[in-house]
């Protein structure tokens, strides 16, 4: 797949990660955005490195059963009183 595919699939991964309060998969991502899961692992790779850059409060967390967007442990004493 050429690069200018994954980087306009990167921020549909993106916003599904960011949408979804629950895990989610890389072959649920891959279907609903009717590609391989293998593209999308790569996808999801690229957005976990550039979250791992100290200026972002979120990262990538992975689990067995897929990934998640979630507030990094060293915010979230600051932020959670925003949520009900």
């Amino acid at each position: 797949m050429s690069e200018e595919k994954i980087r306009t699939l990167k921020p549909q991964v993106e916003a599904a990660l960011f949408m979804t309060s629950d895990i989610i998969s890389t072959y649920r991502i891959s279907r609903m955005l009717k590609v391989s899961p293998n593209i999308i692992q790569r996808i999801i790779d690229k957005i976990k490195e550039e979250y791992e850059d100290p200026n972002h409060g979120v990262h990538v967390f992975e689990t067995g059963e897929g990934y998640q967007m979630k507030v990094k442990p060293e915010y979230v004493n600051k932020v959670r009183g925003l949520t009900p």
